[in-house]
């Protein structure tokens, strides 16, 4: 329980959700305009992941450059990731094929910090 709210406390892992037997979900919200982009933590409120893009949030920049970086971060093909909620939002959902949910949990881990602190 988180003393400052009340609320239980996230995981940040609580933002992954297996797919099927070889794919994951993952719950972003993406901060366009960043001047290093990357993993910045997790966001207990909004249970998603922070990740910063250098593109600006404008005609799918920054919705393009999430993908890159996520398949990246992944290990994976841009290819294999697809956008399927939010895709003209900060709020994003995207799938990743070929991926299980802990190979998606063991890529992200090094990258998030020790607790999943937000960041």
């Amino acid at each position: 329980m988180d003393r400052t709210t009340g609320m239980a406390q996230s995981d940040w892992t609580d933002a992954l959700r297996g797919s099927g037997p070889s794919a994951v979900t993952i719950d972003l919200h993406v901060e366009p305009g960043s001047s290093r982009p990357g993993l910045a933590g997790y966001d207990p409120w909004r249970r998603r992941l922070r990740l910063k893009v250098r593109a600006p949030p404008r005609g799918g920049e920054a919705t393009g450059e999430a993908v890159e970086l996520i398949a990246l971060l992944l290990g994976v093909p841009p290819a294999r990731v697809t956008v399927v909620a939010g895709a003209t939002s900060r709020q994003k959902t995207v799938r990743v094929e070929g991926l299980s949910l802990e190979a998606a949990r063991g890529a992200l881990a090094p990258h998030i910090g020790e607790g999943g602190a937000r960041g």
